[in-house]
């Protein structure tokens, strides 16, 4: 069995649970995650109503990535390098530059969204 991984937003609504079994209140948690109290609040009854699971992030709108968990998974290497080491003017990643980045490396062509500062 390995790590379990989650996102941030689901490790912060699992701290507020881990905070709560040491006995803080609502009010100290929401202070220590720097969230409002009304967010801890709606974690906790989401916790009442659907069990740990209910903490999981919600599925994101929009259409589905058309890159692989491998692909997304290499993002970090090519950004580490920075934007000037694949030619660009300026560290600024922009989507239009990762789309082109991802094109360059692996041949993957995706559509970026536009940026003035491309």
């Amino acid at each position: 069995m390995g790590i379990e991984r989650f996102s941030a937003g689901e490790w912060r609504r699992r701290q507020a649970l881990y905070l709560r079994g040491l006995g803080l209140r609502q009010r100290d948690i929401a202070v220590v995650l720097d969230v409002t109290e009304g967010a801890v609040s709606q974690w906790f009854k989401s916790v009442s109503l659907g069990g740990l699971g209910a903490l999981g992030d919600a599925p994101q709108p929009g259409r589905p990535s058309r890159l692989s968990a491998q692909q997304k998974s290499l993002l970090p290497d090519f950004l580490r390098h920075g934007a000037e080491a694949y030619g660009f003017r300026g560290e600024v990643w922009t989507c239009p530059r990762v789309a082109a980045v991802l094109a360059e490396e692996r041949g993957f062509v995706i559509a970026a969204v536009k940026s003035p500062a491309g």
